[in-house]
């Protein structure tokens, strides 16, 4: 890593090498066994796409939020087309890991993380979540606990550091 790179001076250089460690985790694992990987570094902290960057920005914004509201929440109601996306695909997540462990294939693991972080973030993007009226703002704010615990707890599983910010 650059010793000048300005996420080094934003992030410190703890963060910055755990936002690396992620990138090359991410980029391993996201390839089945046996396939040719043509590492790019640039691509890979890249925030947008299938990158390691992409599911550590959307675990700290999902964080964020969760810092803001401080509380616990339940909800009931009907869920927007955004919100029962996510909420479906959170609900594939036992599956989806039964399914990477039994084939020994974390590539299945992280294809699932991406298409969730994908939903969160259509999620986030269309729906205020903090400025919310009650009904709504427990509904989503219940969402975005189940969407951290979920990308929190597969990173966890696959050795990939998280950090607090980006």
């Amino acid at each position: 890593m650059v010793e000048s790179h300005s996420a080094d001076k934003r992030l410190g250089r703890h963060d910055a090498e755990k936002i690396a460690i992620g990138a090359i985790k991410i980029e391993i694992l996201k390839h089945g066994l046996g396939k040719d990987i043509v590492f790019d570094p640039q691509a890979s902290l890249s925030l947008e796409g299938d990158t390691g960057p992409y599911l550590l920005y959307s675990l700290v914004r999902a964080r964020k939020v969760l810092s803001q509201a401080k509380k616990a929440v339940k909800f009931s109601g009907d869920l927007k087309p955004e919100e029962l996306a996510l909420a479906r695909w959170l609900n594939y997540y036992p599956d989806e890991l039964r399914a990477a462990a039994h084939n020994l294939a974390p590539n299945l693991l992280v294809v699932y993380l991406f298409e969730l972080g994908q939903k969160f973030n259509s999620f986030y993007n269309q729906h205020r979540i903090l400025q919310a009226e009650v009904g709504q703002r427990d509904k989503r704010l219940f969402l975005t606990q189940a969407f951290e615990a979920v990308l929190g707890h597969a990173l966890g599983l696959l050795a990939i550091p998280t950090v607090e910010a980006m």
